[in-house]
């Protein structure tokens, strides 16, 4: 239990700072997320901002209420509807405790002057804030009456977050005989927003015509007044939850008219005061009937442990802080979240676009680079065919024509495996950069980038001079058509692409259509047996160059998968960046819930 001020206040501050803390780390963290989406850092940037701004709120709304906690004495604010007997409940409290203002206007006028706070009905006649120093049995204590709730509360805004500020505890008058309305309640919830405890002080209205006959002097608790009591008990629990302390029926003009001594002024109250006293015989009786000593008794039980009502009073300040700090948060990432939520969904999209882009372009080179290896090699058939038929040839002149058409077949693959690499590529490349587009906001066009693949993939024919260097280790070894038919074992050098020992195999199949050329075909003039054994050994060099090509086809594929995976990682990163964005926000709403939690458990006045 809190037994001194000092200690009270250090732990009060102490609490205080707890949850500025638990901002300043948020929005540290939310900072110092990474991540290149665009809407992300608009979603980081919004939040942190946000939780900044609360910091900023947050800490001086605490230090104003630690300036404001009056720590030596219990202070009380009435709220109340107008003309509801509000300030005649307090000027009964100031007759009661001989409050010092009421007993220097006696002495400066000479006269009595009570009732002069008091209205006449006509209008809200509490337009200043005001404080009362009262004493109950020796125990100090302020009242301070504020400006009607349900006057014109705008002009007095200031008034009513000055008398929140230094109040441990509220009273909120009713004077209506008849239930409260829901949005009388929902004002007052408003105004106070959570922060200190509330007791209604239900004050039925009645002059002096209203107790004429003896049974309505009898109790002020009739039916009638219990209902209605039962009915704002309800009413104020239901909105204000466990901020509503309870009620205290009374009867405030009674009350005061039994403890009283006019002014001279208020004719309208010494004629209600007399015709009270005559009823009830004497003030004695009138305070009894009033119930005015179930509020002196409840003021005199605050006070005794006014200090315990001060920390529970900064204790429901702080989780009111603590509330609109989660509130606040809460906003700001409800407004982001339509945002997060359609980043989260396009950064999936994408995802499965270039998976799908690039699975599309891997199966699209191996189908045509076996494309472009038939179309050659059946292009060289019939063209060596033709050189065989051709009449006008000398067996020299065949020999070079068929040693020319050979020697064109490795430039003629390279040419048309590198357009199948660079078309594929380039719609793989044109796909993802139109589904980009769409979410133009992700960065990732430096890893979508295989535009030149000379460059990026490298050629697979060691005699391409420009682009060998790229080429992984024996990679270029591929193999090759050293096609020479007429007999060019020198030929078979030019195509140690294919694979390493390719180029002997190839070079003894095509030399010995070589052989076959000047022996069989030349000689005895069979061109069409030449022809046959022709296509059947350029058939089984393409069958080989294609098993040959497996590797090339490996490779490209390889270095597609890279760069799938490269965007993939860039994709979930900023995913993972989203989600920790996310995390921080629930780690701030958590840690202020818990905060929250922990104040409430604390024991009544403790902290």
């Amino acid at each position: 239990m809190v037994t001194t001020n000092e200690s009270a206040r250090a732990g009060v501050e102490r609490e205080y700072r707890r949850i500025v803390a638990e901002l300043q780390k948020a929005a540290a963290d939310m900072r110092g997320t990474s991540g290149r989406d665009a809407v992300l850092a608009q979603t980081r940037d919004a939040l942190a901002t946000t939780m900044e701004r609360l910091i900023a709120e947050y800490g001086a709304q605490a230090e104003q209420a630690m300036e404001s906690t009056v720590w030596d004495r219990l202070v009380i604010a009435f709220f109340g509807e107008t003309n509801a007997g509000k300030s005649t409940v307090i000027e009964t409290m100031r007759i009661l405790t001989n409050e010092a203002t009421r007993e220097m206007a006696r002495s400066q006028t000479g006269s009595a002057q009570d009732g002069m706070i008091v209205g006449d009905g006509s209008a809200d006649f509490t337009k200043v804030y005001c404080e009362y120093r009262l004493k109950i049995n020796g125990k100090p204590f302020t009242l301070i009456d504020v400006p009607g709730i349900e006057g014109r509360e705008e002009d007095y805004s200031e008034e009513m977050k000055r008398a929140l500020g230094k109040a441990h505890c509220i009273f909120y008058v009713q004077g209506h005989n008849k239930q409260p309305d829901t949005a009388t309640a929902e004002k007052i919830k408003r105004y106070l927003k959570d922060r200190v405890g509330v007791y209604t002080i239900y004050n039925i209205r009645g002059g002096g015509g209203d107790y004429d006959e003896p049974e309505e002097r009898e109790t002020l608790m009739t039916e009638k007044t219990l209902k209605t009591e039962a009915l704002i008990v309800k009413t104020f629990g239901d909105i204000l939850g466990e901020h509503y302390k309870g009620n205290v029926s009374l009867q405030g003009l009674v009350a005061m008219c039994s403890v009283a001594d006019f002014a001279e002024s208020r004719t309208d109250l010494m004629r209600t005061q007399r015709k009270l006293k005559t009823l009830f015989g004497n003030g004695d009786t009138m305070f009894r009937f009033s119930r005015m000593d179930r509020l002196v008794q409840l003021i005199d039980g605050m006070a005794d442990h006014f200090l315990e009502e001060i920390v529970e009073a900064n204790k429901q300040k702080m989780i009111s802080l603590a509330r609109l700090a989660y509130r606040g948060i809460a906003d700001e990432l409800q407004r982001q979240q339509e945002a997060t939520r359609h980043t989260r969904l396009l950064l999936h999209t994408l995802q499965g676009d270039i998976r799908s882009a690039a699975t599309k372009a891997q199966a699209a080179i191996e189908r045509d680079i076996k494309l472009v290896n038939d179309k050659e090699y059946n292009a060289l058939k019939d063209r060596v065919c033709i050189a065989i038929d051709n009449k006008r040839l000398n067996d020299a002149q065949r020999k070079f024509a068929i040693e020319q058409l050979e020697a064109a077949v490795p430039g003629n693959v390279e040419r048309g495996i590198n357009e199948v690499v660079a078309r594929n590529i380039g719609e793989m490349n044109e796909y993802i950069n139109m589904r980009k587009q769409q979410i133009d906001y992700i960065p990732l066009a430096g890893r979508l980038d295989i535009i030149d693949p000379q460059k990026r993939l490298g050629s697979f024919f060691v005699s391409t001079k420009r682009i060998e260097k790229a080429l992984s280790p024996g990679f270029g070894d591929v193999g090759s058509l050293a096609v020479s038919m007429a007999g060019g074992a020198s030929v078979g050098s030019l195509f140690t692409f294919i694979a390493p020992g390719v180029a002997t195999a190839v070079g003894a199949m095509l030399g010995g259509l070589s052989h076959l050329a000047r022996k069989t075909i030349f000689g005895d003039g069979r061109r069409s047996k030449a022809k046959q054994v022709a296509r059947r050994q350029i058939d089984t060099a393409r069958i080989d160059s294609k098993i040959r090509l497996r590797e090339l086809i490996q490779n490209i594929n390889g270095r597609i998968a890279e760069k799938r995976d490269r965007m993939s990682e860039a994709i979930e990163q900023e995913t993972r960046n989203l989600q920790t964005a996310e995390r921080i926000i629930e780690e701030a709403q958590r840690g202020i819930t818990k905060f929250i939690e922990d104040i409430k458990s604390k024991e009544y006045g403790t902290i």
